[in-house]
């Protein structure tokens, strides 16, 4: 076999080994997806444990709905997939109690894997709900109208996108992002936590009220600081920046 063709029969092959583990590294994660579970008459989330993605929105929709899947990341987890047909459950327990959804997500069993097993929480829900997030670490996409927001994570990556008449975010090492499309003057903002970078934006004129205590801070507000006004912010930590627009 000449050289030329060897070299072109050896990446035809390594390219089809890629798309044959692309394929099945796909079709495992297709397989973690648990059954949807039925919201209909909830109007409040609770998630617990200990990490997880979670997006979550709020608006009028046909149906209401939460699932947990599990999608296995990091850089072994595409070979991983070809020899696996179920690597990686989706952990976790979701239950109605009421009118409320409890979200449950265990620790991660194995530490020394070389792909990450990570868990995913999403949800839609009815316009005005109420959620609550106190996990070690979390991802946290919000979008559409609630009634408040309560999240708690010594790491967290909080963004919210639409509205929320109360907002509370603690935590040790936080990013935090808001959006509020709408204003109605009875906001509360409350942010706490030792590292902090917040961004807060308003799609139309506001009058706000803000308060940063801090020993180390630094404060970009485009908007008049209105003592009494609402939205009403408050801020506090060691070292946050904060930026309002």
């Amino acid at each position: 076999m000449r050289p030329r063709t060897l070299v072109l029969t050896l990446a035809g092959v390594l390219v089809g080994a890629i798309l044959l583990s692309e394929a099945s590294a796909w079709w495992s994660i297709r397989e973690t997806e648990g059954d949807p579970l039925d919201l209909a008459h909830v109007s409040r989330v609770d998630i617990t444990g200990a990490a997880s993605v979670i997006a979550i929105t709020a608006g009028d929709a046909p149906s209401y709905s939460a699932r947990i899947s599990g999608r296995r990341s990091g850089w072994a987890s595409l070979w991983r997939s070809s020899w696996y047909s179920s690597d990686c459950p989706p952990a976790g327990q979701m239950r109605i109690d009421g009118d409320t959804l409890r979200v449950t997500v265990p620790p991660v069993r194995d530490y020394f894997d070389l792909s990450d097993c990570q868990i995913e929480v999403s949800a839609n829900l009815r316009p005005d709900a109420a959620v609550s997030i106190s996990q070690k670490a979390a991802q946290m996409r919000l979008s559409g109208a609630f009634s408040s927001v309560a999240v708690n994570s010594d790491a967290g990556d909080f963004a919210l996108d639409g509205h929320a008449t109360a907002i509370s975010v603690a935590g040790q090492a936080l990013r935090v992002r808001l959006a509020f499309e709408s204003v109605f003057g009875n906001e509360t903002v409350l942010l706490a936590g030792r590292m902090m970078e917040a961004a807060l934006t308003f799609a139309q004129p506001a009058a706000i009220s803000y308060v940063v205590e801090a020993t180390a801070s630094y404060v970009d507000s485009s908007l008049a600081n209105t003592p009494g006004a609402k939205p009403e912010i408050r801020v506090k930590g060691e070292m946050v920046h904060v930026s309002i627009r």
